[in-house]
């Protein structure tokens, strides 16, 4: 199943091929709806839960169709990529379950729950430099090319890559079969995007099985290439490194292979700002129990700044749940507990965060108490002497 990964064509053939490929290997992941948050938003809205999928984010689904793709000599030498996180873990997952030898070359400000998880599946992780002014995906990209030139690595790229693309459209697929199961028609489907993988994988599969639905992408402030790129008609890269809390969604530009999909399928592109992006998390915490890091959030996050279409708010919506990689302290620090709350143990901790998230999280603070007391239980009581 060799062939060139980099440079062609790829369509929705390829996508039902990656489906049938990956089906003894990935999650259904579940499409979720909430009364509370069709209330809130006054529209139906369809959550594609791709935060409770294998290594946590919908990555895992390129990756493996990638790696099933590898020659038998390109899987005994092993794979690179780079990654600021969840394209690592799905390979390093996918590499792990498969037995094929996976190098991860992250920015060294990656969160370390990533790290930690991407070593976890048995992978050698390598921290690329941060040099200020220099996107962090860019020196990312150098080292794992370094790499791949030295070692004799297959060099697996996070969105360009023609088996990654239609690996990520399964997604699409599924969200076709379970709207049906469910009797719904949606008319708009929204998609967080960095480079485009997953954006464009999931067009094609759109196109087909529901051509009535308009997907739009989702970016975050400061890395809104796309918005900037489909205004202009050609590809446009982000200038430096902005700050952003989402760290999932920092590509410096649309990707070559991407973009003259997304460019012809997408009805639009909008960015949200990090404090939408922090309401989307809470929202979703309250009112679906599923924790979402932040990229993973900007699906929701253009729903509930009412971001769609006048003539799209009201109606059927399908979201992106992304991806929920992100550690207890992270989540804390980006809904903005003040600094110790996460340093704190126990019930202490629980009621700190209890009154950073406000009255309106109480409904799930049983979940949330379980998992701080799960991630750092209180010390046994010392024995008398």
């Amino acid at each position: 199943e060799k062939r060139q990964n980099m440079a062609g064509h790829v369509s929705v053939t390829d996508v039902d091929a990656a489906a049938k490929r990956l089906k003894q290997y990935i999650h259904r992941t579940p499409l979720l709806e909430s009364i509370a948050l069709n209330n809130l938003t006054g529209a139906r809205i369809l959550v594609k839960a791709e935060c409770l999928q294998k290594a946590g984010s919908f990555k895992i689904r390129g990756a493996m169709n990638r790696v099933l793709c590898l020659s038998p000599e390109e899987k005994k030498k092993g794979v690179v990529a780079f990654s600021s996180g969840n394209f690592g873990q799905g390979l390093a997952a996918a590499c792990g379950i498969l037995q094929v030898k996976c190098t991860i070359v992250m920015p060294g400000d990656a969160p370390e729950s990533k790290q930690e998880r991407a070593r976890s599946y048995g992978a050698r992780v390598v921290l690329s430099d941060i040099v200020p002014g220099i996107n962090r995906e860019v020196s990312a990209a150098e080292v794992a090319q370094g790499l791949a030139s030295s070692e004799q690595l297959t060099l697996l790229h996070p969105f360009e890559d023609l088996d990654v693309i239609a690996g990520q459209g399964t997604c699409a697929l599924e969200i076709s079969e379970q709207c049906r199961e469910v009797g719904a028609q949606p008319d708009a489907l929204i998609i967080p995007i960095g480079g485009g993988g997953l954006t464009a994988g999931c067009c094609l599969a759109v196109q087909r099985e529901m051509p009535a639905c308009k997907v739009y992408a989702v970016e975050p402030e400061g890395y809104d290439d796309h918005v900037r790129s489909l205004a202009a008609g050609k590809r446009l890269a982000v200038e430096g490194s902005p700050p952003s809390i989402c760290d999932s969604l920092q590509a410096v530009s649309p990707g070559a292979n991407t973009f003259p999909i997304t460019s012809k399928c997408l009805a639009g592109a909008t960015a949200v700002s990090d404090a939408q992006v922090r309401h989307a998390m809470q929202v979703a915490f309250e009112t679906l129990q599923i924790v979402l890091e932040p990229g993973g959030a900007t699906s929701l996050a253009v729903v509930l700044s009412q971001k769609l279409p006048m003539e799209i708010q009201a109606k059927t919506i399908c979201i992106v749940a992304s991806g929920g990689n992100l550690d207890l302290a992270k989540f804390a620090k980006v809904l903005g507990c003040k600094q110790g709350v996460e340093s704190q143990r126990g019930a202490a901790r629980t009621r700190g965060l209890s009154r950073c998230l406000g009255a309106g999280a109480l409904g799930a603070l049983g979940v949330l108490a379980a998992l701080l007391l799960l991630r750092n239980p209180s010390p046994p009581p010392t024995p008398p002497s």
